[in-house]
């Protein structure tokens, strides 16, 4: 359990969990690391919850994890992206603020039944959601995104994916 802590200017991740089970990660600052503030590779039953994550290479972000839950989270002002997931599974993605971060709010690649519900995504400098190259059947529900520079959301070279309920507005191109 990794509770309450403040993690900057690290030379690469703010906090790095590899292959690990059953984890809390929990009411954490993390800024200017140079790459991401959290990172997990081959994660399963991780909580990743209230966290302040801001001002790094990348917010959030994970790959050939499943079953992990990111809620309650403050993701910022990164230079990469907000919240990421790649090759990873039956995540939960809930509750979390996602805003002005360089690139996109959400990016889910190769990346497929994870939920995405009920999130902030605002202001982010390309889509608010990216969900591509065959990340297949993620539910996207109840989500208000509004403001990115590009896109609301983007499916692209994927299938069976569920978007509704969410709220999208004043994109700099389309909604959808």
């Amino acid at each position: 359990t990794l509770l309450w802590n403040t993690v900057y200017d690290s030379d690469y991740y703010g906090i790095a969990v590899y292959d690990s089970r059953g984890n809390v990660i929990a009411d954490n600052e993390l800024f200017g690391n140079v790459w991401d503030g959290i990172f997990m590779s081959g994660g399963m039953y991780n909580i990743l919850a209230g966290n302040t994550v801001y001002d790094n290479g990348g917010g959030i972000y994970m790959r050939f994890s499943e079953e992990n839950r990111v809620e309650r989270n403050q993701v910022f002002d990164n230079s990469w992206i907000g919240i990421g997931a790649t090759m990873s599974v039956a995540n939960h993605f809930v509750q979390n603020v996602v805003g002005e971060n360089v690139s996109f709010g959400f990016r889910l690649r190769s990346a497929s039944g994870n939920w995405v519900d009920g999130n902030v995504v605002f202001l982010n400098g390309d889509h608010g959601m990216f969900v591509y190259d065959h990340s297949d059947g993620n539910e996207i529900v109840g989500n208000m995104i509004f403001q990115n520079a590009t896109n609301g959301i983007v499916i692209q070279d994927s299938e069976g994916n569920h978007v509704h309920h969410n709220e999208i507005f004043e994109q700099g191109e389309d909604g959808v």
